[in-house]
């Protein structure tokens, strides 16, 4: 089971996969996350006397994710912190608000899209941790905005054809929220103390829409 948490700036997703390891230490989570792969992009251009690029720091990330997906199986058992399409919302954020040299236009986008697509086939559920739902209302603006792509983005996995999605051969995504107890215990209306998945879950839920009487 391959697993990835989803969402905005601040919203704990890095002591949600602790907890998670620890509630389902069959699971392991890659040592290099995407803040190293931009801490070392980084570095290598400052190195050099450069100024880091958003676009190529996007691309970095993006391959570097990828790139990690693919170096696990279908039967192993990983939970990621952000995955691709983490990134190419942040992409479409920059491209959306015309950061000046970021480099993040049209072309850069549509470059980026098959690649998200594929990727999207090397994970099995996308556990999403919408802002809407976090009890502190107090958010920036840009995390507002973000979150509000995250949903479109979430949303629009569920139609027959997606830019994003492969219609037969995605993920599924699944909402949690409210403390970090309260997401674990809604993990736990999917997986069972193995860390498979419970039943039959395909497309986009929320633990309230959950039909209980499949696990009796």
């Amino acid at each position: 089971m391959r697993i990835a948490i989803s969402g905005t700036e601040n919203q704990n997703k890095t002591k949600l996969v602790d907890a998670f390891l620890l509630n389902w230490s069959q699971y392991t989570t890659p040592a290099l996350s995407y803040k190293d792969t931009i801490e070392h992009y980084i570095s290598s251009v400052e190195k050099k006397g450069d100024l880091p690029d958003s676009k190529d720091v996007q691309w970095a990330i993006l391959n570097d994710m990828v790139v990690t997906q693919q170096s696990y199986k279908v039967d192993d058992k990983v939970i990621f912190n952000r995955c691709p399409i983490d990134n190419i919302i942040y992409s479409l954020y920059l491209n959306d608000k015309d950061v000046e040299n970021s480099g993040v236009n049209d072309e850069f986008i549509e470059k980026c899209i098959p690649v998200v697509r594929e990727s999207m086939k090397d994970l099995d559920i996308i556990f999403t941790v919408p802002l809407t739902k976090v009890a502190d209302s107090k958010h920036t603006d840009m995390e507002q905005e973000l979150n509000s792509l995250f949903l479109v983005m979430f949303q629009e996995s569920i139609n027959e054809y997606s830019p994003f999605f492969i219609h037969n051969d995605r993920p599924t995504i699944i909402e949690v929220f409210g403390t970090l107890q309260e997401r674990l215990e809604m993990m736990k209306m999917y997986l069972d103390e193995d860390g498979e998945i419970l039943g039959k879950v395909t497309g986009i839920l929320e633990p309230n829409s959950l039909d209980l009487e499949m696990f009796e």
